[in-house]
């Protein structure tokens, strides 16, 4: 099992999701691709596996979460993401050949409040869209890994540190990050709420995975 820790993804995403598009798919007859096909605004090319690619693993996602936490004029709030997915790349021995792409439907967001939900989706906060980390390098850190790469939300895209720690017992692995999404270098905020929203959302992504 894997377990990464925004809202960042608010992002393991995230990832994994894990600082946090759907694969193209053969060509179909139009009445069935209208049907099938993922929202515009959510898809995106397929991950790329990286050169001498480390081992795949696959995310269980029953066994997986990506949740965050904040403050609304003081009071604390959670919510958690039930839409995400990521292509992850890993071996502890094989850093060079290590990846995660991580995508988040930010429509999926869930705080048990629907008017903070509308609020939280709508055009000056998160959107409605797909947040997305793609890493373009893995590195060993004194308590673990950190993959570097860049975390796309709306039409923001910046550089970004994902830490996270990982427990591999043959073919499963438990990862787990935790992170502070910092959501003014996104532009996420605005309006009448935007001064009482904590600055920083504590994100957590689990991640069960195996091989």
């Amino acid at each position: 099992m894997i377990r990464i820790a925004p809202a960042a993804l608010a992002v393991l995403a995230l990832a994994a999701c894990g600082d946090s598009g759907a694969p193209d798919t053969a060509a179909q007859a139009p009445a069935e691709a209208e049907t099938q096909a993922a929202p515009a605004e959510t898809a995106g090319p397929a991950a790329e596996a990286p050169e001498n690619a480390a081992d795949r693993w696959t995310v269980d996602q029953a066994q997986s979460a990506l949740t965050f936490a904040g403050e609304i004029d003081g009071e604390a709030f959670d919510g958690e993401f039930s839409d995400w997915s990521a292509d992850i790349w890993f071996d502890p021995d094989n850093l060079e050949g290590s990846k995660i792409d991580a995508r988040v439907n930010l429509a999926s967001l869930d705080t048990g409040d629907s008017d903070r939900d509308e609020t939280a989706t709508s055009a000056d906060w998160l959107g409605s869209g797909e947040a997305r980390f793609v890493s373009n390098s893995v590195t060993a850190t004194q308590g673990g890994y950190a993959a570097q790469g860049v975390l796309t939300i709306k039409d923001q895209s910046h550089p970004f540190n994902l830490p996270f720690s990982v427990a591999i017992s043959g073919d499963t692995a438990n990862a787990q990050a935790e992170f502070g999404f910092e959501r003014a270098g996104w532009n996420v905020g605005g309006g009448d709420f935007d001064g009482a929203v904590s600055d920083s959302i504590a994100v957590t992504i689990e991640v069960a995975a195996t091989r």
